[in-house]
């Protein structure tokens, strides 16, 4: 259960990809292979970063170098030169402290909650009434594009105006492997993945969605709380790879 299937990839060229989905809209596989199952279009939400990440040591060792170099360049300037009634009338203004990284919601961690891991992209992802944790799919009709199956997707878990979808050209696919099923898609069915920037600030799954449950996730929550040993790598092969802007 550890290997993937061989129709799963994450894919890096849009041409590629949108080979990928013709050939599966003919029922055409990897190398010619014959795809029985359905097709579905399935959306990555993610919410970017608000803050700037933490520096990793070097570069904060760097930086306290650097500092305490300019300092030793510095001249101290005449007292009469300085303008000491700007500073004490602006002195509430310079005085503030950031607030914390850490919020309450990162403390009690609260995976409903979008003010957590500030520093780090969050994916939404949902719970089905089977138990199972999956980013939100759903079953490509004929005559629309998979693009027109990722926009329906994410239309059945934010209003429009609050998601936007990148590109034409889904990030990979993920064949579902024998013995197994996720959310309604059964072994055969193929999931093509589409990234999507959430835009909002706050959040509230909707009761039309199908879902029993959500959370939003951090990269490594995804890949290592929420999904199976045969999904799990392809996950985080997903999330890593740059999203399709082009159009495919």
């Amino acid at each position: 259960m550890s290997v993937l299937p061989k129709t799963s990839s994450v894919q890096q060229r849009g041409m590629r990809t949108s080979a990928t989905i013709a050939n599966a809209a003919k029922g055409e596989g990897k190398e010619g292979s014959t795809i029985s199952g359905r097709l579905f279009g399935a959306c990555v939400l993610e919410r970017y970063p608000v803050i700037m990440p933490e520096l990793p040591a070097w570069e904060k060792e760097y930086q306290e170098w650097s500092e305490e170099k300019q300092l030793k360049k510095r001249k101290e300037l005449p007292a009469e030169l300085i303008e000491t009634r700007y500073n004490e009338e602006n002195a509430g203004v310079l005085d503030w402290e950031p607030a914390p990284r850490i919020t309450p919601d990162d403390t009690a961690k609260n995976m409903k909650s979008l003010n957590r891991a500030l520093d780090k992209k969050l994916y939404l992802i949902v719970k089905s009434k089977d138990g199972l944790w999956h980013f939100p799919h759903l079953e490509h009709q004929a005559g629309e594009t998979m693009r027109q199956t990722a926009d329906r997707v994410a239309a059945t878990v934010a209003p429009m105006d609050e998601v936007f979808v990148l590109g034409n050209a889904p990030s990979g696919h993920f064949a579902i492997p024998e013995g197994d099923s996720l959310a309604g898609a059964e072994p055969g069915d193929v999931l093509f993945y589409y990234r999507a920037n959430y835009l909002a600030s706050t959040f509230m799954l909707p009761k039309t969605s199908g879902a029993v449950d959500w959370a939003w996730a951090t990269n490594e929550e995804v890949w290592t709380e929420y999904f199976k040993a045969d999904q799990a790598e392809f996950m985080k092969q997903l999330i890593e790879a740059p999203p399709m802007l082009a159009g495919g």
